[in-house]
């Protein structure tokens, strides 16, 4: 777990072998989305409010996903940076209608 300035991060610390595809939109470029591979299952350690480390394991692929889409973020990266070639194109459809693959 890192420290900078008094504060600690997260560290996502295992990655399973098994990915799956799904086609991310996120926030930091609203108008475009792109298929992303990522683990189904992954292993995070943080420290909660009261102070202790805390390893979590996702309970479902959605979860462990989204984890380290916002994980990527603390690392300074978008989903666009990890986009399979060939995929990121204009927003055309509705993200909730988009499945795990």
């Amino acid at each position: 777990m890192s420290e900078e300035r008094g504060t600690f991060h997260p560290e996502i610390t295992f990655y399973s072998e098994q990915k799956n595809l799904y086609k991310e939109n996120c926030l930091s470029s609203p108008h475009v989305w792109c298929d992303v591979e990522r683990s189904e299952n992954i292993l995070i350690s943080y420290i909660n409010e009261e102070g202790e480390k805390i390893i979590d394991e996702s309970h479902d692929q959605f979860t462990a996903r989204l984890i380290q889409h916002e994980y990527d973020h603390l690392q300074g990266i978008v989903n666009i940076d990890k986009a399979v070639v060939g995929t990121i194109d204009y927003k055309t459809g509705e993200a909730r209608d988009q499945k795990l693959r």
